[in-house]
């Protein structure tokens, strides 16, 4: 078990498996109260610069990860690169994600590229609950990405497509997708996602039109999603492509969830939100955001609900839902 650490301002370049942890288990670990923070590669090349560079967790076991911070890491060297998980990437058999933000991550895109990377092993089980991602970039390295999302989950095989992955109570939101098929939210390229009580809003994929919030990108990706809200309807938001399944069902709802951070305040930190990166501050490579010290706008965007708002989200969660951990007014 690892509790109570800090990984933070790991670097190594070239292509390298778990800048910040490695961790290789058999039966059951858990990592909780821990800050994977700057952990990047600058001067990478080649197509792949590697996996989890937060954390990489591999082997026959289940992870559990509690109250854990994943900000500012990624790749920000040049190149036709790719980050498959900036945050961390997993092929372990289950993980559990409970209570963790996601913030100012940043993959380059080839291929793929992500900051959540879920792959090539049985994964069905596994859960993200009470997560927030906000203010993660998927970095245009090159036009194809078909396979690129800021949560990717791309299993072994076809056989593998029903595999399932729940995401309950998160956030999505202020993050952008890469040009091509980069998704902004969530991508099932291969394995099936289900999609509950959660928040998409103002995700940005620059410079084409595939869904920003959630993309079913091959035919062996399936999509469930109900009870969510995203900030508007059709292909910009939610998309299938290649054969794809992509099924909304019930408790869709569409609006501005009224956040503390407006849309305004997110947009002021891009230079131009359909060509370029975020944040505005820095430039080229050497972007400041993935070193210390820490982009303060980046990381404080508030996604919290705003008070004495009627906001569309609230009370339109899955009445049969648990709610017995949420706060009470």
């Amino acid at each position: 078990n690892i509790i109570d650490c800090d990984f933070i301002a790991n670097g190594a370049n070239g292509t390298v498996q778990g800048r910040g942890l490695y961790l290789s288990c058999a039966g059951d670990s858990s990592i909780s109260n821990c800050t994977f923070a700057g952990n990047i590669c600058r001067t990478c090349s080649g197509t792949s610069s590697g996996e989890g560079f937060g954390a990489y967790l591999t082997g026959n076991g289940r992870v559990c990860i509690d109250n854990c911070q994943f900000l500012t890491n990624g790749y920000v060297g040049v190149g036709y690169s790719t980050a498959f998980g900036a945050a961390f990437s997993t092929s372990v058999k289950v993980v559990t994600v409970r209570n963790c933000e996601f913030r100012g991550n940043r993959s380059g895109v080839y291929a793929d590229g992500s900051i959540v990377s879920i792959g090539y092993t049985q994964i069905g089980g596994s859960a993200f609950t009470n997560c927030v991602f906000a203010g993660n970039e998927l970095c245009e390295t090159h036009a194809h990405g078909d396979r690129a999302g800021l949560v990717e989950m791309r299993l072994a095989n076809s056989l593998q497509k029903a595999q399932t992955v729940d995401f309950c109570n998160c956030t999505f939101a202020y993050n952008i997708g890469s040009t091509g098929k980069g998704c902004a939210g969530i991508n099932a390229h291969i394995g099936t996602v289900h999609a509950a009580n959660c928040i998409f809003f103002d995700n940005v994929t620059k410079g084409t039109t595939f869904g920003a919030d959630l993309s079913a990108s091959s035919g062996d990706g399936i999509i469930n999603a109900e009870y969510c809200l995203f900030a508007g309807e059709g292909t910009n938001y939610v998309k299938s492509a290649d054969g794809g399944t992509l099924t909304l069902g019930e408790g869709i709802v569409y609006g501005d969830p009224k956040f503390v951070t407006p849309q305004s305040a997110f947009l002021q930190l891009t230079t131009d939100v359909n060509e370029d990166s975020l944040p505005q501050a820095g430039s080229g490579d050497d972007n400041p955001h993935f070193t210390e010290p820490f982009s303060p706008a980046l990381l404080a965007l508030d996604v919290h609900v705003r008070s004495g708002r009627r906001s569309p989200a609230i009370d339109t969660g899955d009445p049969d839902g648990d709610y017995s951990m949420e706060p009470r007014p």
